[in-house]
């Protein structure tokens, strides 16, 4: 559940930064805004709650 709500809130905030920037440069499509901003969601959630653990080595 703090997945999800972390890659919403990014995702969310990422998109408004986003389109911002986008209508200032006034030369970005909406769907390239999106894209964009739902990787970076899933990246900054991805690096806060990582699905595998990073440490492999100890593991075995």
């Amino acid at each position: 559940m703090k997945m999800l709500v972390t890659f919403i809130v990014t995702s969310l905030l990422s998109f408004v930064g986003f389109s911002i920037a986008g209508f200032v440069a006034s030369d970005m499509e909406w769907l390239q805004i999106a894209m964009m901003s739902l990787l970076v969601g899933l990246l900054m959630t991805w690096t806060f709650n990582p699905i595998a653990p990073f440490n492999f080595k100890k593991q075995h």
